[in-house]
């Protein structure tokens, strides 16, 4: 108890406090814990039958379906009149009052309404029978005897004398009232009020009646030539006046307007992120599919139960497979779908913005259970169901006339537990969607710090609205805002499971008190086992309690978006230093020679590349200038772009010609570079005095020379085998030097083939004779080198939407003048 902090503490106490009275006082509250009353399936399933057979029909052949009934009009009208309190103390002293009722059906595996059905109060008292009389036989032929069609129908008989030869009004009546006399007029006295003809052989009779309660009955019967009871139903006029405005029943108002509005723009919201997140891939989609698989199971279950007893009624083998599987199916898709879309949004938020809210959730989903962050959690969840069901609790008796929002869906019990599966599945699933609804809100206005909670008071309370537990509109609203305030406290302040599993077990409670106020009733097989599951998860909390294992000590989830993420901003850190090196090794700043101009861009597709440039002077004056291309890109392409210039560098100081570098160059490179990788590079000696330009060309792009006096280009392109592809004796056979002497306003342009072959309008390549044109159409209208050449990289980059698919490298040189 000593690891449980002070709010804790409070929490459970509070809790506790809220099961333990609920659990006293709605048995003595609740209108359902008059089921108990109600009996057996097996006894009322006789009584129907006798019924049926005491009327005169043949039923053998059909298969008998028993559902228990409220009617909420008549529970809520008397909740209004009398409370609750004093509800149930009319309802045991009148069992016979159709509050709440068994429908007995006989049915086939045809399809189609039910042959016959009969609804008996908790007394067996016959407030309803209906029959398809094209499908029921009775033991008389009552087509053969007809009523005499001449006689004073549509008004009472003044006797009760018999026809001489076909019976009338009056033998209609006596059959009639001696029917009502076996069921209703043992408890309402009952008057005829008309007597008509419907058929040859079918005649019609109507009763009214006050009931004890104050309310009108009318009751119509319908009886055969020959006596026997072919429909018999009830209809009440209650007492009360309309119920004022703040009582009366919920419909489409505000309440109604505020959850759609809510739950349509938080959904919208929910997509469109969750479609942003996962275009980035920004998903924790291993972890939030057990959600969704979760959420899938919850769904499909309760659905599959609801629907079980219908489906059971199909003779067909074949069919009820069918039928099983498409329900299953069907609901499991849905239930994966919206789970994992809404989970997995809501987590991603979460770890964005307040990622301690999915500490004890993470740990769920990788089973890690047995542990004390998971016990506490489980245990705040019974404290938050406990206050949940407390203050619906605490508000029945603050409001004991206002009625009850019950359950209008009949309920039918084929195995006993089935309903509980129904109550666990579909509240399972709403609850789990609504915990993450209320997660990714939380999460994303966080920033806003205390301001944001009355935002979130108002969206939960929109959120809230999706459950209603009194008619009345203003006890409602009241209720779903009580509910907000305990969900986003709780959540502000602790962790989502808390919340969210709260909330389920607060649903669980109150759905489920038709089985568990009652244990012995109907549904008390079903009420044990929501009670049973309860009790488990707090037996587990428990167990994590005294594990103690600490948090500390649980390995940290750390989804794989996140680990990706985290591996990317490392290499992203780890390129730009590469990107900064290789930067490095560029020239600074081109060296000043008399009577030269010179102008170079190196620009990268990636981080880093494999292009490469280099312009020095020699010790004895003469200017170098070096343009390489490393096959291939990336990092592995920048490093041995860094071992070439550093090759080229000690192979320079030697004052050897272009071809005796190159021939040596080739020669290391082969020795340390893996096979089938080469570098094309283009190596020239230009002596400022002389203007002899000397080159020579290992598989590189050639060298456009602008002629200034007729505004020529023309190509210079030596033969040589790129460095690395051929041993020394190959290489050096074919490697050429090419001498030229240089004019007054002369150029050359060394560049890689990443500029030959985007330059130009058209969408392919260029090649070399279309960069030929585009240097002499733009040429001569430039200035200095450098206005030439950062005109060249525009063009470049904007051909390209700056997204370059090479690297690009170029160098301009222009003699201006004798030294």
């Amino acid at each position: 108890m000593s690891r449980i902090a002070p709010i804790d503490r409070l929490l459970l106490l509070v809790g506790l406090a809220g099961l333990g009275w609920s659990f006293w006082l709605l048995p003595r509250q609740h209108p359902d814990a008059f089921l108990s009353q109600m009996g057996s399936l097996e006894a009322v399933r006789q009584e129907a039958v006798r019924f049926m057979r005491q009327q005169g029909y043949a039923i053998d052949s059909f298969k008998v379906t028993v559902t228990l009934r409220r009617d909420t009009a008549l529970l809520g009208s008397w909740q209004r009149r009398w409370g609750r309190a004093e509800l149930l103390r009319q309802l045991e002293a009148m069992p016979w009052m159709p509050a709440y009722v068994w429908e007995v059906q006989g049915v086939t595996s045809e399809e189609g309404p039910p042959a016959w059905s009969v609804h008996l109060a908790s007394d067996r008292t016959v407030w309803a029978m209906r029959l398809d009389p094209r499908r029921m036989q009775t033991l008389r032929a009552d087509t053969a005897v007809t009523f005499d069609p001449a006689a004073s129908w549509g008004k009472l008989p003044d006797t009760l004398g018999r026809a001489t030869l076909r019976p009338g009004p009056a033998e209609a009546l006596a059959w009639a009232r001696r029917h009502v006399a076996q069921g209703l007029e043992r408890h309402v006295r009952l008057e005829p009020d008309s007597v008509g003809l419907e058929g040859a052989n079918l005649a019609r009779v109507r009763f009214r009646g006050l009931a004890p309660t104050g309310d009108t009955l009318t009751v119509w019967t319908k009886v055969t030539a020959t006596g026997t009871l072919q429909e018999l139903r009830v209809a009440w006029a209650k007492a009360e006046q309309t119920a004022p405005p703040f009582q009366q029943e919920l419909s489409l108002d505000l309440k109604s307007w505020l959850t759609i509005v809510t739950y349509a723009g938080l959904l919208l919201w929910l997509l469109g992120v969750f479609l942003q997140r996962l275009r980035r891939r920004l998903l924790d989609t291993q972890a939030t599919l057990r959600d969704a698989v979760v959420g899938g199971v919850l769904l499909g279950s309760g659905v599959l139960s609801a629907s079980l007893p219908v489906l059971l009624r199909t003779e067909s083998l074949e069919l009820r497979l069918i039928f099983v599987g498409t329900s299953v199916l069907a609901t499991g898709i849905l239930g994966v779908t919206s789970s994992f879309v809404v989970a997995s949004t809501s987590d991603a938020l979460a770890r964005d913005y307040w990622p301690e809210k999915l500490s004890v959730l993470s740990l769920l989903r990788n089973g890690q259970i047995r542990n004390v962050p998971v016990g506490l959690a489980l245990l705040r969840a019974m404290a938050v169901g406990g206050v949940l069901l407390g203050v619906l609790t605490a508000w029945m008796v603050l409001r004991p006339y206002a009625p009850l929002k019950l359950e209008v869906s009949p309920t039918e019990t084929i195995v006993p537990g089935l309903t509980a599966v129904v109550w666990l599945g579909t509240l399972g699933w709403t609850g789990l969607m609504q915990m993450h609804l209320l997660l990714a809100v939380v999460a994303r206005l966080r920033r806003l710090g205390r301001w944001a909670l009355p935002v979130l008071f108002t969206i939960g309370w929109g959120v809230m609205g999706a459950f209603t537990f009194y008619q009345s509109l203003a006890d409602a609203l009241l209720l779903q805002g009580l509910w907000a305030v305990v969900l986003v406290s709780i959540l502000w302040r602790g962790e989502v499971v808390s919340c969210g599993l709260g909330l389920m077990i607060g649903l669980w409670l109150w759905k489920s008190v038709p089985g568990w106020v009652n244990l012995s009733g109907p549904l008390g097989m079903d009420g044990l086992i929501v009670l049973g599951g309860i009790g488990l998860l707090g037996g587990i909390g428990v167990a994590g309690l005294v594990s103690r294992r600490p948090e500390t000590e649980l390995p940290q989830y750390v989804p794989l978006y996140v680990q990706e993420l985290a591996r990317q901003e490392r290499l992203q850190r780890e390129l730009e230093i590469a990107r900064q090196a290789q930067a490095s090794l560029l020239p600074h700043r081109l060296p000043q020679v008399p009577g030269v101009q010179m102008a170079a861009f190196c620009l990268p597709a990636y981080e880093v590349g494999g292009d490469y440039y280099d312009v020095f002077l020699l010790p004895d004056g003469r200017l170098v200038v070096v343009v390489g291309d490393v096959s291939g890109k990336g990092t592995q392409a920048a490093f041995f772009m860094t071992l070439v210039k550093g090759y080229v560098r000690a192979l320079s100081l030697s004052g050897d010609r272009p071809r005796d570098v190159l021939s040596r160059l080739n020669r290391l490179f082969r020795e340390q570079a893996p096979r089938g990788l080469f570098v094309t590079m283009v190596y020239g000696i230009l002596d400022p005095e002389t203007r002899i330009f000397t080159l020579s060309r290992a598989g590189h792009p050639p060298v456009f020379h602008w002629r200034a006096y007729d505004g020529r280009v023309a190509m210079l392109q030596p033969l040589g085998l790129g460095i690395g592809l051929a041993d020394a004796a190959l290489f050096d056979a074919v490697l050429e030097e090419y001498t030229l002497t240089l004019e007054e306003g002369d150029g050359l342009l060394l560049y890689t083939d990443g500029v030959m072959e985007r330059v130009g309008q058209q969408p392919d390549r260029w090649g070399v004779d279309g960069l030929c044109q585009w240097i002499a159409q733009h040429l001569p209208k430039a200035g200095s080198p450098e206005v030439w050449l950062e005109a060249l990289r525009t063009a470049l980059q904007k051909q390209q939407n700056d997204k370059l698919a090479d690297d690009l490298t170029a160098i301009w040189l222009e003699v201006t003048a004798k030294a």
